[in-house]
């Protein structure tokens, strides 16, 4: 099951991983089933078993994945916190191919591969960098998001440990910008060309349409809207490519990450009080309305979903999981 789920990716077009507004705009809430009491979605869960074992945690000190994502040939690409290489490349059936990046983070967090099958990675550290890679760890692009300084200044801790306080996450547009989620210093969305030109930022500290407490994921829908996932907010808003608010799905609680499949469907890492020690869950829902469809057991942080159906996700215990939904 495992080695047909991984060949069966496609070109990243093909899969979703792991939304300042004015009077008279809609705002679309999420509907049906809520989040917490949603349906269990029945599948098979499992563990990419790789080899050799994924590098051990520095000092003893417990492996996190925080995220993966999957290439056009099927290579898994996880980044990983308190190794010494934080980016591995697995091929499929398991085998570690590649590890590299000593010394670029002081906190990994975000990794995607681009319609290009280049790669990307955020540092959520006080240096708050973006990477662009080649598939073999060749350095492409630095976005150092320092350099710009937020209009709307946050000051706002959502975690004890100060070292947060960088770019999250990371998507692609059609026209080949790229928007970075830059979530725990800051409070906004910041917007680059294709070739690391500084283009806009939206978003401020606080609950209302395009504010932000924490935007932690960030994806580009079928139609070119930006979705955001708001941590803090328990929320997906939904932005124009420019910045211009215009919906948001609310669920409650925390909800730390979106992309979208090439089945009409979007998932999202959600957890809630009722997680009692699971890394929590992720959601299945509409991609037009947000209604929630069914849920299961999984790692909210980042998800990677493959045009079969197939999710993965990486653990707060260092592994890949791997769950197939039920035909």
């Amino acid at each position: 099951m495992m080695r047909r789920s991984l060949a069966s990716v496609r070109h990243r077009t093909g899969i979703a991983v792991a939304v300042a507004g004015c009077c008279g705009v809609l705002t679309l809430a999420a509907q049906g089933p809520g989040a917490s009491d949603a349906p269990l979605i029945a599948g098979a869960q499992s563990v990419l078993s790789t080899m050799p074992p994924l590098e051990e945690s520095v000092a003893g000190q417990q492996r996190y994945i925080s995220a993966v994502d999957v290439d056009g040939s099927g290579n898994v690409y996880a980044i990983q916190r308190l190794v010494k290489n934080p980016i591995t490349v697995i091929a499929p059936g398991g085998k570690v191919i590649a590890s590299w990046g000593e010394g670029l983070f002081d906190l990994p967090h975000g990794i995607r591969v681009d319609p290009q099958g280049n790669l990307w990675a955020t540092d959520a550290g006080p240096r708050s960098r973006v990477y662009k890679f080649t598939r073999a760890g060749e350095r492409l692009l630095l976005l150092d998001l320092t350099r710009y300084a937020p209009r709307h200044p946050n000051t706002e801790r959502f975690v004890a440990d100060e070292t947060f306080k960088g770019a999250t996450d990371v998507a692609f547009a059609p026209n080949g910008h790229v928007y970075v989620s830059d979530g725990y210093g800051n409070a906004r969305v910041v917007e680059f060309d294709a070739g690391g030109t500084f283009v806009r930022e939206w978003g401020e500290p606080g609950k209302g349409p395009g504010q932000f407490r924490l935007p932690h994921g960030i994806a580009i829908g079928p139609g070119g809207n930006v979705y955001v996932a708001d941590r803090e907010n328990g929320r997906v808003q939904r932005f124009t490519p420019e910045g211009k608010y215009v919906g948001e799905w609310s669920y409650g609680n925390q909800l730390y990450s979106v992309d979208f499949g090439s089945r009409g469907d979007v998932y999202m890492g959600y957890r809630d009080a009722s997680s009692r020690g699971l890394d929590g869950w992720i959601l299945k829902a509409d991609a037009t309305t947000g209604r929630v469809q069914g849920r299961f057991p999984g790692p909210v942080h980042f998800v990677a979903l493959a045009p079969s159906g197939a999710v993965f996700g990486g653990t707060t215990a260092g592994k890949v999981q791997l769950f197939t939904p039920a035909p």
